[in-house]
């Protein structure tokens, strides 16, 4: 469990990457302490401008200088939207109280409109075939 914004517990998925990086701090840092990445003092977790520092110095490394925390939560949050995770699940998975949140929050790429729109209108297809 994660204790998040507003002091909330939620459940926060992860792949096996992640799996093997948290595996690895918790042999290195999480027997001696609660947190798994522990601040410098080891008394408490790193906070979060530590960990606005740490992505945003491995993003310019690799050349990305507008690359963020929260750039990474929008992308992972679109690009779930746009595999077809459910807004709701989104919702669930953002930590949003409200689903208006989670519709402001996340943007459809014109791309993925014109796709969707050509998938379900049902006259999509024929638009194509007059214009020729």
């Amino acid at each position: 469990m994660n204790q998040g914004k507003g002091d909330k517990q939620r459940r926060v998925p992860f792949g096996r990457f992640a799996a093997k990086a948290l595996s690895e701090a918790y042999q290195k840092y999480g027997k001696d302490t609660e947190y798994i990445l522990p601040g410098d003092s080891g008394e408490k977790s790193i906070n979060v401008r530590t960990v606005h520092r740490i992505v945003t110095g491995i993003a310019r490394k690799s050349g990305a200088f507008f690359v963020t925390p929260h750039v990474l939560r929008h992308s992972c949050a679109t690009h779930m939207l746009e595999g077809g995770a459910s807004l709701r699940f989104i919702q669930e998975f953002l930590g949003h109280e409200n689903l208006s949140t989670t519709q402001i929050y996340l943007t459809i790429s014109a791309s993925r409109m014109k796709e969707s729109y050509v998938k379900s209108h049902p006259r999509a297809n024929m638009e194509e075939q007059d214009d020729e």
